[in-house]
């Protein structure tokens, strides 16, 4: 048995995995209920993830203008939007963003001048969804604005935070999330963690990709952790890239049936618009597993709106820190059972005990074979080119020497990122049509007669099965002909 294995034991009330901003707003809220909360982070808590490097643009809205923004998140999206998610957000995005404040976080209202707002007719503010800026504060660098204001105020409500720990495995008991298994990237030591419920807030995983704008920690962890426990996906294919907003250009290579590389010297990835399936509650299809943030999705739709990002992760973040909390309250302790421990230790001492491939290099390869066939441009013979590959990276035994605990951790890393690879891409097989920020160059239009569906990914066993979802509709239930397709993130719409 490795290390802290047997020696070291953690228990708590909610165990939040992630450290930016849906997982803060989570424990904050968590502990709010009364609930004994931990964080684990990989990087360091408030200046990992996605949250702290985003533009620091958020949706504002009012109730005179949740109609406006259901309707522009619905169209943006696609239609592939659940809309009963996307009714409580627009509900809860107007108190949520501006309770901000509450923790310190300093925010000004956009003025009409904002690119998001620049196709805004003149007329009442109150009446159309827009953004708020994070501003700037003496003695803290803009992007931290936002999250170490909430790991100060989580750190004084008596939120604990154990940082530079990789969650590698969520444990469960009859069927219910119990807690994790975490590595020590100090030393490589595994530990348990017992949990009543448990929150994943991980963020996306664009670098797993080979061009990405995303901070190097963004390598699919919650996506991982949320199916190895049984926890359905949803949506997975439908990655945001973001070739520096050139749509015409990308409208052509669609149509062109192939690669053009000018664009692929300069596309990136940028964001998950599909993730963990939850519902209102933020809750998995695995009880008290909860989910927020990119790691989570079936809100957004096939492409999102600029600002709601950060809107969606931190209205989500509340919600399943309230929820979580309150759960925890409910709920007994499970003990954690000592072969789930075990066959942990030996998942990932079987990942590092190989003579050849170093971590290093199969992190190479999979942000090569998800840039070049599962990427901006790809095409049913690309796909299942990137599943063949990534299967057989995902299982490579890579060499680690012996007690280098950043090689343990690199190595663990390559392999999820294979393992979310290859769902990413077999996802994609799936859906045979172009739509939002989801391109097929050998299916350039929409198809709503075939495709109008969500793709749901399970784990059976070794396997993973695939289903589809009816869209969700509350509202608006007919899409387009041709719904909207482009790149990054859509400015703001006019208004009907």
């Amino acid at each position: 048995m490795l290390g802290l294995m047997n020696d070291a034991r953690v228990e708590t009330d909610v165990l939040v995995i992630g450290g930016g901003g849906a997982g803060l707003l989570a424990a904050v809220e968590a502990k709010k209920k009364g609930a004994d909360v931990l964080i684990l982070c990989k990087k360091e808590t408030g200046k990992s993830g996605c949250t702290p490097y985003a533009v620091t643009n958020i949706t504002r809205s009012t109730p005179q203008s949740e109609g406006e923004l259901f309707r522009q998140m619905v169209e943006v999206g696609s239609y592939l939007n659940n809309q009963e998610l996307l009714e409580v957000f627009v509900r809860e995005v107007v108190s949520v963003i501006p309770g901000l404040k509450e923790f310190g976080v300093p925010m000004t209202v956009a003025d009409g001048s904002h690119y998001h707002l620049e196709n805004y007719p003149q007329g009442p503010q109150e009446n159309l969804p827009g953004i708020y800026n994070v501003t700037p504060s003496a003695g803290r660098p803009l992007s931290f604005n936002l999250t170490l204001p909430l790991r100060e105020a989580a750190e004084k409500m008596g939120v604990r935070i154990m940082d530079r720990v990789h969650a590698t495995r969520i444990l469960t008991v009859g069927g219910a999330a119990a807690g994790a298994v975490a590595l020590n990237l100090a030393d490589g030591s595994l530990f348990p963690i017992s949990a009543k419920c448990v929150v994943i807030a991980t963020g996306g995983s664009a670098r797993i990709y080979e061009r990405s704008d995303n901070p190097v920690d963004l390598t699919g962890d919650g996506f991982h952790l949320a199916f190895e426990a049984g926890a359905d996906l949803v949506n997975m294919e439908l990655m945001a890239f973001n070739p520096l907003k050139i749509t015409p250009e990308v409208l052509r290579m669609i149509r062109s049936g192939a690669p053009d590389e000018k664009l692929m010297s300069v596309g990136r990835a940028h964001y998950n618009l599909g993730g963990i399936l939850i519902d209102v509650r933020a809750e998995s299809t695995i009880k008290n597993l909860y989910a927020a943030g990119e790691v989570a999705d079936g809100l957004l739709g096939a492409a999102r709106l600029g600002g709601t990002a950060l809107a969606a992760a931190l209205v989500f973040g509340a919600i399943a820190g309230r929820e979580s909390g309150a759960r925890a309250a409910q709920v007994r302790r499970s003990e954690i059972p000592a072969a789930g421990l075990e066959d942990e230790e030996k998942r990932i001492a079987a990942l590092t005990q190989g003579t050849d491939a170093s971590p290093a290099d199969v992190q190479k390869d999979v942000k090569s074979i998800m840039w070049k066939y599962a990427g901006m441009a790809k095409t049913e013979q690309s796909l299942q080119e990137a599943c063949k590959k990534l299967a057989e990276l995902k299982a490579v035994s890579m060499k680690v020497k012996p007690g280098d605990a950043r090689e343990k951790c690199q190595a663990v890393e390559a392999h999820l990122m294979a393992y979310v690879g290859e769902l990413i891409a077999v996802s994609s097989l799936q859906r045979r049509e172009t739509r939002g920020q989801f391109w097929r160059l050998d299916y350039p239009r929409s198809d709503n007669t075939n495709f109008f569906f969500n793709v749901v990914l399970s784990r059976q066993g070794d396997k993973i099965e695939i289903g589809r979802r009816a869209v969700v509709t509350t509202r608006m239930r007919i899409p387009p002909d041709n719904p909207l397709v482009g790149c990054g993130c859509f400015n703001y719409l006019k208004p009907l």
